[in-house]
């Protein structure tokens, strides 16, 4: 891998850490459920259980994706694969359903950095192919 390939690996892999840690706190801080006064606990708790998983992967996929473009593993192929497809699902959606309307720009500030990300690990597969 040249040096621009591990850098956006890096880059991409970061950027997909830090939201992994941000989404922890996300319920708290933007205090989801005072909007949902009625939402029955069993629900709450399903939301609270499906945003720590989220969460969790997004650590673990960032932490891995940092470790297999620093180790030149043969698996970073199918991690840059598995990373790009997320990254571009998640532009599309936000795309379709924009999040983060509450703060003015918000939702093309995400829309941008979600796309910025897939490109961290669609242009290194580009140029890992091309080799």
């Amino acid at each position: 891998m040249t040096v621009l390939e591990k850098i956006l690996l890096v880059v991409g892999g970061s950027i997909t850490l830090c939201f992994g840690v941000w989404h922890f706190f996300v319920p708290t801080k933007y205090n989801w459920f005072s909007y949902t006064p009625s939402l029955p606990s069993e629900l709450k708790r399903a939301i609270e259980a499906s945003n720590f998983f989220l969460s969790t992967m997004l650590v673990l996929f960032g932490i891995v994706t940092m470790y297999f473009a620093i180790s030149e593993t043969s698996e970073v192929k199918i991690m840059m694969i598995t990373m790009s497809v997320l990254w571009l699902i998640r532009t599309i959606y936000q795309i379709v359903e924009p999040q983060g309307s509450l703060i003015p720009g918000l939702t093309v500030i995400l829309t941008v950095v979600f796309f910025a990300t897939s490109l961290c690990f669609i242009i290194p597969l580009i140029l890992i192919g091309v080799k």
